[in-house]
């Protein structure tokens, strides 16, 4: 198998026998000029590779295996490409899928990665798989409004390609592990979770990667155009809005280093600068279970990462396998496992920690209620939320998914798609509360230089300082970028989102410093949001609404742990 150029070795991954769901329809049930691609065609050899990385990714998270190709040796039995030639481009989709009427099709590698981890996991539970097939979006209720599309500039746009890359082969072999998942509870229903996008997994000897600060030009001040986007019928101040120039929050989880390893936590306070180099720093209460008593640790940014930085790895402890982490009876477990070893005692916390992220990870509580919004057709309006580790303002701006028909395939993929929030609420959907999200929908555009710039005064500062970050990255090459809007006063459900938005400039050179670096040698900008999970990607049961910040950590603190959020946080119970 043959691919691109090079010299370097690239290492196949081999489904086990019988791996696979897939359904071999017969040819007259495929529509007219639906070709089938043989499998010597080097965009056949593409999907083999780019799902290869994808499992690297998920599998072999470490370093040494970063720099290696990998592909993988065949499709599961029956899958196969086929290719369309539509309006002077080819069209190529993947078959084999094996429910409906009819052949339904994934569109790309990524698309279909969801289904093979399933495949692969080895479940007969269509409800366990992440794929948009087996979990389509479900029907919205009647209240459900329209997006209205947002006229495009008309001024004319030209969209940066994305960077190509080789592909080089070799004879190495390596298996993939049959991936397992979590069991669910059984006083919980499952939610089909977003679409998996792995992401390296904390390694115990990764040194932290040095701080810098990356200089860049500031056209304005970005605050003087933000606005305050208040939800209907607010009648009250808004919520302050965070310090824009820390990447952490009080309230998030969080990975910091403890040498060599990395562990979870909750951060309790942002502390100002202790040395010169103006690191900030932050008290952060590890997380364990509620019979461990820990202190807090002191830790700078350059030494903790965003939750979704990392994939959380399995639970081993087959205690904690069927039940919640506040449920779960740690006495014995310690006793098993444990007893008087202090070793053995943190490595049954940390087993804690992971189980209570995953069920942190499902869940979110809501804090500073708007008036009067409880008798507004049902709905609860607020100004804030703790979305799984993150916590996120109306106001602010976060990472969105959107549907097939909602995306150009003309855009780039490696730029930003964002929502800017003007409204979080509750709200009837079936026999239980769903949790929904209005904004404007905007995605990020490299134009050249000579063409105007359409203004956009109604986002956040966030928003200004990653366009003025990246026009002074681009400049010598003779572009710049727009926020162009794409829906307007759009509503989505919590399956969408995908977190926070954070700067390139800010948490690059926190997650890989010296790829950050070498990246703008080259007068290139790397989108960070690529680095991050997205909220409930970690295999676990939908947990939903919780009173309290403090209540979805009950069972990973001591009982009588109390959590220090600013006064500016008033959580709705």
């Amino acid at each position: 198998m043959a691919a691109g150029s090079g010299s370097s070795e690239a290492y196949p991954f081999t489904l086990a026998p019988g791996s696979s769901d897939g359904k071999a329809w017969a040819e007259s049930d495929f529509n007219s000029g639906h070709q089938k691609l043989p499998e010597d065609d080097k965009r056949y050899v593409a999907w083999l590779f780019r799902l290869g990385a994808l499992l690297r990714d998920q599998f072999l998270p470490g370093p040494e295996h970063q720099d290696r190709g990998y592909f993988l040796d065949k499709l599961p039995d029956h899958y196969h490409i086929r290719y369309k030639t539509a309006q002077n481009r080819l069209d190529y989709y993947l078959y084999g899928y094996p429910h409906g009427n009819k052949p339904k099709a994934f569109r790309s590698p990524n698309d279909f990665f969801p289904h093979l981890l399933w495949i692969v996991g080895g479940s007969k539970d269509k409800g366990l798989c992440s794929c948009q097939l087996c979990n389509p979006e479900q029907a919205k209720p009647s209240w459900w409004p329209q997006p209205a599309p947002v006229p495009a500039p008309s001024a004319p746009s030209s969209i940066a390609a994305p960077r190509g890359s080789s592909i080089s082969t070799g004879t190495a072999a390596v298996s993939a592990t049959p991936m397992s998942r979590t069991a669910s509870a059984s006083s919980v229903a499952t939610k089909p979770a977003p679409a998996v996008k792995p992401v390296q997994q904390p390694m115990g000897a990764v040194a932290p990667a040095q701080l810098k600060t990356i200089p860049g030009p500031v056209a304005t001040d970005p605050s003087t155009h933000a606005q305050n986007l208040a939800p209907v019928g607010s009648q009250t101040m808004a919520t302050p809005q965070p310090d824009d120039k820390a990447v952490f929050r009080e309230g998030e989880a969080v990975w910091f280093l403890t040498n060599p390893t990395w562990r979870l936590g909750i951060v309790l306070q942002k502390l100002q600068p202790a040395t010169q180099d103006g690191r900030l720093r932050y008290s952060i209460k590890q997380l364990a279970h509620s019979l461990l008593q820990l202190e807090p640790h002191l830790r700078p940014e350059n030494e903790m990462r965003p939750f979704l930085a990392f994939s959380v790895p399995a639970v081993n402890l087959p205690e904690l396998q069927n039940t919640w982490v506040r449920n779960a009876p740690w006495s014995q477990i310690v006793a098993k496992y444990a007893q008087d070893n202090p070793s053995r005692q943190e490595l049954v916390g940390v087993e804690g920690s992971k189980k209570a992220l995953i069920e942190i990870d499902h869940s979110y509580s809501l804090f500073n209620v708007i008036s009067d919004s409880r008798s507004s057709g049902g709905k609860l309006f607020v100004r804030g939320i703790f979305l799984g580790a993150e916590r996120i303002n109306v106001g602010e701006a976060v990472r969105i998914r959107l549907t097939p028909q909602e995306m150009d395939p003309a855009w780039p993929k490696n730029m930003p798609i964002l929502m800017v929030l003007k409204e979080i609420f509750t709200a009837k959907s079936g026999e239980t509360d769903g949790l929904f999200f209005t904004g404007d929908i905007y995605r990020l555009e490299e134009i050249p230089l000579q063409q105007p710039v359409v203004q956009q005064t109604q986002i956040p500062s966030a928003m200004f300082k990653e366009k003025a970050f990246r026009d002074g990255i681009r400049a010598a090459t003779g572009t710049q970028f727009q926020w162009v809007p794409v829906l307007q006063n759009v509503t989505k459900d919590e399956t969408v989102i995908r977190g926070r938005f954070y700067e390139t400039s800010r948490l690059m050179a926190i997650l890989d410093q010296n790829k950050f670096d070498a990246a703008l040698a080259k007068r290139e900008v790397e989108d960070v949001q690529a680095y991050l999970n997205n909220r409930a990607d970690s295999k676990g049961v939908y947990v939903g609404r919780k009173n309290s910040r403090l209540e979805m950590l009950a069972g990973a603190v001591p009982d009588e742990f109390v959590l220090p959020l600013p006064p500016s946080i008033q959580e709705a119970s």
